[in-house]
């Protein structure tokens, strides 16, 4: 439902795109307290709340009405009881009921409106009101909700939304607003004030207002260069937060703000300063040799529905040596393996060593498995995402890269503005991550899921078209892609320790395959690597995966989520 709530004689003009109604003719004037005619694509109502408690009237006239836009004048009069009536005039929709917000990709909406008289002492507010919790019943909103939504584009006299301020300086939908939450009687009020005066013409799309976040632990590494015992708490920390969330932030990893700047500044030399001609001598032969070294160029990978991908990448093998690489990237490539090895000494090694001390096994158990020097596939990797047509974005359903596991063992991200990328938790929903400042995501892949025994679960991830007020910037990622040396076979078998763990003997192992059958490191990446965005993948059979598409490689069934 959407409100204004407003003083005197008020003009307004609304357009939203996302819901529809049946249209009626134009000219209606509403006097009664909750009198409510269809307008257009909307319905026109008046609510009186409180009007026993003063003495005035209120009248709302429909002006006119054009496809997706409506617009009405409202007369609104009143003395005594300032702060008992509670009177407004609204538009509302009751297609939008029951609509699951993950299901909204776009809620474009347009509202101008003015005072075409402002008397002293007015007391107004005009705003959005939104309704979100369990599907209505026919009864009033309230009595369903869990929360209620308000943006308000103008509030004077003194009013203010219920509860408290909780944020302020919020940069959203192009305006800052300070945001305020409190009860109201069984539900929840979020309210986002405009903080830069009143906005007389919004034009936005609504779910900006609803990016869902999810809400994903912080690691503080800092704590893993301790003692044992606070290693041992803070491995508790990592194995809760790899088993429940599969994601989480890591902090202290031991680069500053200024370092991280300039390694972003250099990630973007592979994709800015070479040509296309000496980026194609330089194209990655993953197809044909599962390798994902070099260049991996745009419309390589089909995503949905005949689109192709518009994602360049850059990956550099820990040893920088082992290719070639262009002439502008070339000076920079000592910093390139000092930060590899900075995310292999300071940030991997320490993660897996929690990791191990989760399952109660000695500490280097996965450490002893890889190996800076050995042979392998872990690299640095540079990406930079370019926004797509409106079209292709349609017939992909806006999303980036489907869901999908990740081959390695650890996933490393250097965080960054742009929000892209969803988790999906364990009732199937899909959050957002959110950015935070020279922190790390942390994600765990298939090999140390094999590795683990099933305990720690590679995480279904997706990236998914920017919220809209972030769709014009092009997103550059940086990330450590970690696996263990080539040789290592992908079992709980590959060491001993693994497999006498006290954890998994509680737990059980969850095995994809016996351990005779286990692939190797080599086989695993290769495998994944040739088949991604190559192959045709077929709809799965099962049970709820109506969305879920299969592809089997080295025998183990890979899943992608759309």
């Amino acid at each position: 439902m959407l409100n204004d709530k407003s003083s005197e004689i008020m003009v307004f003009a609304t357009a939203i795109t996302l819901f529809s109604l049946a249209a009626l003719s134009a000219g209606q004037t509403l006097s009664g307290p909750f009198d409510c005619a269809p307008a257009g694509n909307y319905n026109l109502c008046q609510n009186l709340w409180g009007r026993t408690s003063g003495v005035g009237s209120q009248s709302s006239t429909l002006v006119s009405t054009d496809g997706n836009a409506v617009s009405w004048t409202t007369n609104y009069t009143w003395a005594n009881g300032p702060n008992a009536v509670k009177s407004y005039a609204n538009v509302e929709s009751t297609v939008a009921k029951g609509v699951q917000l993950q299901d909204v990709v776009s809620a474009p909406t347009t509202w101008s409106w003015t005072y075409e008289t402002r008397s002293e002492g007015i007391r107004a507010d005009v705003a959005y009101d939104i309704w979100t919790g369990v599907p209505p019943t026919g009864t009033p909103a309230s009595a369903n909700s869990s929360f209620e939504i308000m943006i308000w584009l103008s509030g004077v006299g003194g009013i203010q939304p219920v509860g408290s301020p909780v944020t302020t300086g919020i940069s959203l939908a192009g305006h800052t607003w300070d945001l305020w939450r409190g009860p109201n009687s069984n539900w929840e009020v979020l309210s986002f004030v405009a903080k830069d005066g009143e906005i007389e013409d919004f034009n936005v799309d609504l779910n900006d207002f609803f990016v869902d976040y999810a809400e994903l632990p912080i690691i503080d590494l800092a704590q893993a260069r301790t003692n044992p015992e606070a290693r041992a708490a803070l491995a508790e920390q990592v194995r809760d937060a790899m088993t429940h969330q599969g994601f989480f932030y890591a902090i202290n990893h031991g680069y500053t703000v200024e370092q991280m700047e300039r390694i972003f500044n250099i990630a973007n030399v592979p994709f800015e300063q070479v040509p296309l001609e000496e980026k194609k001598q330089y194209e990655g032969t993953m197809k044909v040799t599962g390798s994902y070294q070099g260049y991996k160029l745009r419309e390589y990978w089909h995503i949905d529905g005949g689109v192709r991908d518009q994602i360049e990448i850059y990956n550099i093998n820990r040893d920088v040596t082992k290719r070639g690489h262009p002439q502008t990237l070339r000076p920079f490539l000592p910093e390139i393996e000092a930060f590899a090895r900075q995310n292999q000494y300071n940030v991997l090694h320490p993660i897996l060593r929690l990791l191990a001390l989760g399952l109660e096994i000695p500490e280097d158990t996965f450490v002893n498995m890889h190996n800076f020097s050995a042979a392998g596939e872990t690299y640095v990797r540079f990406m930079k995402y370019y926004p797509r047509a409106q079209e292709d974005e349609s017939k992909a359903k806006n999303v980036w890269l489907k869901g999908h596991t990740d081959f390695g063992t650890i996933t490393i991200l250097y965080s960054q503005p742009v929000a892209a990328l969803q988790i999906q938790t364990h009732d199937g929903k899909w959050k957002w991550v959110k950015h935070i400042e020279n922190a790390l995501v942390i994600n765990a892949g298939d090999a140390m899921e094999f590795l683990s025994g099933g305990f720690y679960r590679a995480t279904i991830h997706r990236v998914v078209q920017p919220p809209p007020d972030q769709r014009q910037a092009t997103r550059l990622g940086v990330f450590y892609f970690c696996m263990s040396d080539d040789d290592v076979k992908l079992s709980p078998a590959a060491a001993p320790a693994i497999l006498d763990s006290p954890v998994l003997r509680r737990a059980g192992i969850k095995r994809r395959f016996e351990d005779k059958d286990a692939p190797t490191m080599e086989m695993w990446r290769k495998g994944r690597t040739a088949a991604y965005g190559q192959t045709d993948l077929k709809i799965s059979q099962k049970t709820g995966e109506e969305n879920v598409e299969e592809e089997v490689i080295n025998g183990v069934v890979v899943k992608h989520y759309n």
